[in-house]
């Protein structure tokens, strides 16, 4: 009896679908961390996927991927989960977060306007102990900022037929 080259083909098709399904999950296990850097452009920089990886790990595929040169001597090392796109040495700063670390950037050749990374040192902890969170507020004026902005809007008022108000 002879089979049907149809059944031989869809045997082959259905061989090497598991195969493949069965070479994934030897790859990646189920809950595993995952840790993907891709080139996209000049413009866009970088894409960075992160799932539960030590920092030291993630910086270590970025190094190799971006062929830049890593100094980690923190002695701690997060997990992160992570998923973006910039610029090489942004995507580090958003990275580390509140970690210790010192990057050098250079001008990249190939994208021009563009920097590259050549160097990525993670600091270890500040021996005081207390870690101080950098706070996000805009600086503040001085006086004469200050005296500069009440000019302006007596000006404008002035030129509006309207008279500037006097303390």
């Amino acid at each position: 009896m002879r089979t049907s080259p149809l059944i031989c083909r869809y045997t082959r098709v259905t061989a090497a679908a598991l195969l493949s399904v069965a070479a994934l999950l030897w790859v990646s296990p189920c809950g595993a961390q995952q840790v993907r850097v891709t080139r996209i452009t000049c413009a866009s920089g970088v894409h960075l996927t992160v799932r539960d990886a030590p920092l030291s790990e993630v910086l270590q595929r970025m190094a190799t991927a971006l062929n830049f040169q890593l100094r980690f001597e923190s002695a701690a090392d997060p997990r992160v989960s992570f998923d973006a796109t910039a610029q090489p040495g942004d995507l580090v700063t958003r990275l580390t977060g509140a970690v210790n670390v010192s990057t050098i950037l250079r001008h990249n050749p190939r994208c021009p306007g563009r920097n590259r990374l050549v160097y990525v040192w993670v600091l270890p902890a500040s021996s005081g102990g207390a870690v101080v969170a950098a706070r996000n507020e805009p600086p503040r004026n001085t006086p004469m900022q200050d005296w500069q902005v009440e000019q302006g809007i007596e000006a404008h008022l002035r030129a509006h037929g309207l008279s500037p108000a006097t303390p």
